[in-house]
């Protein structure tokens, strides 16, 4: 899925880019890799980063202080760092997979566009792992590991049920810093994101039936959370634009009360005054037409 995801958003960013040559529209991105081990965070693409902890910012936005944060410019780029992190991430064999994921594991990319104002998007991609403790026959280590990923899971079961509820009753307590994935998920579930969910099941086989159909009810409870995804932008690269508008604004003004006024310089106020009109008409134009 993820070299369709930026193949996709590497051409929407060319086109929009191609579309919009004389706002001089501009992206910067950036990435990050990082999987939950036993209720640890490990960053993939920096294995030597330690002391990884989660954080909720001023605006409940949630966070992993001291995450190496990687720019890429291509899809060739992005691949690259996707490829180097699934190196690190942790796999071992059991009876079910000889390459087990042994870990919940987050792949984000941060894309901002500039003009006069920057808009930003956070794209996660998330990949949960459960573990069917008796037919994996895990044991010692394995089954540490596993305990830990049902653990999260079960966690993440009672908060999305928690939100199902919430929509009845708003006072109702939503149980995200049970543990680290659902803390890390709050954006994605019931927050400022647009969330998708692929679910992955075996073939109706007798000895994968009950996990299949544990994963489709899971899912079928996640879809009915709802989220309130909003556009984020910042404004602060538009105080200077604001505030030479502010200023010719009065200028305008003061123009049409002299016009108004009438006298010698009446004239060439009417004159300047239509100037700047068809300047805001102008202006008004290429508005509409983006």
């Amino acid at each position: 899925m993820i070299p369709r995801i930026f193949q996709l958003a590497f051409a929407l960013m060319k086109q929009e880019a191609q579309q919009r040559t004389t706002d001089r529209l501009t992206f910067a991105c950036t990435c990050s890799f990082l999987e939950i081990y036993n209720e640890h965070f490990y960053d993939l693409l920096s294995p030597k980063c330690t002391s990884l902890e989660v954080h909720e910012g001023p605006s409940g936005n949630v966070f992993v202080k001291s995450l190496s944060k990687h720019p890429f410019s291509c899809f060739a780029a992005v691949m690259a760092l996707v490829q180097r992190g699934a190196k690190n991430w942790r796999v071992a064999g059991t009876n079910m997979n000889r390459e087990s994921s042994r870990s919940h594991s987050f792949f984000t990319c941060n894309i901002e566009s500039t003009r006069a104002s920057a808009i930003a998007g956070l794209l996660s991609s998330t990949s949960l792992t459960s573990q069917a403790l008796k037919a994996s026959g895990a044991t010692e280590e394995r089954l540490k590991e596993a305990t830990s990923i049902n653990t999260s899971l079960s966690q993440l079961g009672k908060v999305i049920m928690a939100l199902l509820e919430s929509l009845k009753d708003e006072k109702r307590h939503v149980p995200y810093r049970n543990s680290k994935l659902t803390f890390l998920l709050k954006d994605s579930l019931g927050g400022n994101f647009k969330t998708t969910m692929v679910v992955c099941i075996s073939l109706p086989l007798e000895g994968s039936y009950r996990e299949s159909l544990g994963t489709l009810k899971f899912a079928q409870r996640a879809k009915l959370v709802h989220n309130k995804a909003v556009v984020n932008e910042a404004t602060e690269g538009e105080k200077d634009a604001l505030k030479k508008e502010i200023a010719r604004l009065k200028v305008v003004g003061l123009l049409a009360q002299k016009a108004a006024a009438g006298g010698e310089d009446a004239q060439e106020c009417m004159e300047s005054l239509s100037l700047e009109l068809a300047g805001v008409r102008e202006e008004l134009a290429r508005a509409g037409s983006t």
